[in-house]
């Protein structure tokens, strides 16, 4: 229940989800401004009362123009956006008949995000069915329906569990898991990494070089310059020895 959170310990979340509330207060919203700007993920799923759901001024503040719910009926979702970055390194190979979740009624969003929202996954009209715009730091996921068997199959398609861990998962601060030797790879960094007086160091056995290092939006990188010609773990090291 929403008046039992902590509103001011959202924000050492990694993953938000709020599910079926008619109100989202300025405290809360604030609280999941914050969140959001460093670097938490929220996910939103609407309420099924349509009549009394307001939540709605949020997502007109951040650009969504309307909200309204649809007619009952029979909606497909046919689209998911594979080529998206939430999606990358998920699918080895999309089988050609994808089987999706079947929707009987859902939100409309007319321009989501001011237009910076993205589709994760659309209904055969074109209308989203999960967008994703970025905030801050951290990502906000809107679903066009409640987690009820009223509105779609949703919450029991295969495809829901895979796509809440991703969301958990995902962060614009996430790191790679490698890098290709040979190529001159631009690679994140933790951003309590600092290049310091004496610079940073990429340590394998007896092998050290110093890196090119860049600071970038508030975020850490490195490249070896094409320098490194084995493939293996190598340690990185500030100029204090922290790793």
């Amino acid at each position: 229940e929403a008046n039992r959170v902590d509103y001011a310990g959202l924000k050492s979340f990694d993953f938000i989800v709020i599910q079926g509330l008619n109100n989202l207060s300025s405290g809360l919203t604030a609280e999941l401004h914050t969140a959001l700007d460093g670097g938490s993920n929220v996910m939103l799923f609407p309420p099924e009362n349509t009549e009394q759901m307001q939540w709605t001024d949020w997502l007109k503040s951040l650009g969504t123009s309307n909200i309204t719910a649809s007619d009952n009926g029979d909606f497909q979702t046919n689209g998911l956006n594979t080529s998206d970055e939430l999606f990358a390194n998920v699918f080895e190979k999309i089988p050609r008949n994808l089987d999706l979740p079947k929707v009987k009624r859902y939100y409309r969003m007319q321009n989501p995000g001011g237009g910076r929202a993205r589709s994760l996954i659309t209904l055969s009209n074109g209308d989203p069915f999960v967008t994703v715009q970025q905030i801050g730091k951290g990502n906000l996921y809107v679903s066009a329906v409640p987690l009820s068997d009223a509105w779609s199959n949703f919450q029991r398609h295969a495809i829901f569990v895979p796509i809440m861990l991703r969301m958990s998962f995902f962060s614009k601060q996430e790191f790679p898991l490698c890098a290709w030797v040979g190529e001159d790879n631009m690679v994140k960094v933790n951003s309590e990494i600092k290049s310091g007086e004496k610079g940073l160091r990429l340590t394998k056995e007896k092998f050290e070089m110093v890196p090119e290092y860049y600071a970038r939006n508030s975020e850490n990188y490195i490249s070896d310059g094409k320098q490194i010609s084995e493939a293996g773990l190598y340690e990185l090291k500030d100029g204090n020895g922290v790793a």
